[in-house]
């Protein structure tokens, strides 16, 4: 595995949807993605997306409708890491998936949960976080903030440091080899019990388009934004949908401090 990503590194993101065509063209609209098809080890259509012929994200088609994109978080050994999550209470909802270029990915949910993506990196690995129109930041967001530490603390032995900002009850950032890698965030207590945990990947906003145009173009092209833009230590962020109701974040890292101010219900 790249020494690159030590045990619970970001390593791939990827979007299950109903409709790739939909998907693709909302995606390429707002950030600027140029697509490729590589034939997974199911014999499958899988697309890769990327910025400058880097991968920064993969699509590939579900039958139902997903609430969010699923993150992958890096292990040196799939089978050790999947034993774990088992210890931990995770069912396996994923096993062994092999995409060229990637590597092999797995999906494990924890009771009340959203799935966790774990993925052992192939030798000819390519990803790109980080930079514009690429993955920036995860949050996962739920009802359940100490079961979710647990269960991601262990799993991937992260060291944690908690703040707390705006509304939020509870904001907790997680580190890998010394590097910030996602946070917790416990959802208000007024937020409705039939509202599921989720992640949120946070993308970079293209280079060549600033953060009001990139929200501009995705309304454009059948998203919704979800909250009023808002101010954190990650820069300025927006909640948004895509055209098929998944969820995802822009992010411009200029920096900024303002409090998170809400005008929409999540639902």
């Amino acid at each position: 595995m790249p020494a690159l990503f030590p045990l619970g590194a970001p390593c791939w993101v990827e979007i299950p949807t109903s409709d790739l065509t939909t998907t693709m063209r909302f995606y390429q609209a707002v950030f600027g993605w140029q697509y490729e098809l590589r034939d997974d080890d199911d014999k499958t259509e899988y697309v890769v997306a990327t910025v400058d012929d880097v991968p920064v994200a993969g699509l590939r088609h579900s039958p139902d409708l997903a609430l969010q994109w699923n993150l992958y978080f890096a292990t040196p050994g799939l089978t050790s890491t999947l034993a774990t999550a088992g210890r931990l209470g995770a069912q396996i909802t994923e096993r062994g998936h092999v995409v060229p270029g990637i590597g092999t990915k797995s999906l494990v949910t924890p009771p009340d949960a959203a799935p966790v993506g774990v993925c052992e990196p192939s030798t000819d690995w390519d990803f790109q976080a980080g930079e514009p129109a690429s993955l920036g930041w995860a949050e996962y967001v739920t009802h359940r903030p100490h079961h979710a530490n647990r269960f991601l603390g262990h799993l991937f032995e992260f060291t944690q440091t908690q703040f707390a900002y705006g509304h939020q009850v509870e904001y907790r950032v997680f580190h890998s080899a010394g590097n910030a890698v996602l946070a917790t965030v416990g959802m208000d207590r007024n937020t409705p019990r039939q509202v599921p945990p989720r992640w949120i990947a946070h993308f970079v906003v293209p280079s060549d388009r600033g953060f009001t145009d990139t929200i501009r173009v995705a309304c454009a092209f059948g998203g919704r934004l979800r909250f009023k833009p808002y101010g954190s230590p990650l820069g300025r962020v927006a909640v948004l949908s895509d055209p098929l109701g998944t969820r995802f974040a822009i992010m411009d890292p200029a920096p900024t401090m303002e409090s998170r101010d809400d005008d929409a219900e999540d639902d």
